[in-house]
């Protein structure tokens, strides 16, 4: 009997096609202890449920945002993005949009809000949530 294939959105296919991009986050998500970078995230009111791993290319991109005064807005908002993957994993937001990395590698993909394009590809393991991107969604950054 024939299947239906799954259906493929955009994002989903860019993040395939995006080579190098999608071989960082799988790196990443296979040993995530051994290449992630810890970094603190601004206090906020709530209570912390996850604290944040971020690959390093994340890293990178968070260092080049926090820096720049220019951009206090977008990283306000990519804050607040984390925020929302590492204090409520499992809500509707956060897991909005699954995508799947060439290893099979699940990631949630959250729109970086007044961000333009941007998004944050992040993951919960307890204790963990894994940040694997930080950066426009077309994934060619």
């Amino acid at each position: 009997m024939l299947q239906p294939a799954e259906a493929m959105t955009k994002a989903q296919a860019d993040l395939l096609m995006s080579g190098e991009t999608v071989d960082g986050v799988d790196r990443f998500l296979a040993d995530p202890d051994g290449t992630g970078v810890r970094r603190g995230r601004p206090r906020r009111q709530r209570v912390m449920s996850l604290e944040p791993l971020y690959s390093s290319a994340a890293a990178t991109t968070l260092d080049g945002e926090e820096s720049d005064p220019a951009r206090s807005q977008p990283w306000n908002a990519i804050c607040d993005a984390i925020d929302l993957i590492c204090d409520r994993p499992d809500s509707a937001e956060a897991r909005r949009t699954a995508l799947r990395t060439r290893d099979g590698n699940t990631v949630w993909q959250v729109a970086v809000r007044g961000g333009g394009d941007w998004v944050v590809l992040g993951f919960p393991r307890p204790p963990d949530a894994l940040i694997a991107y930080i950066d426009t969604a077309d994934f060619r950054s």
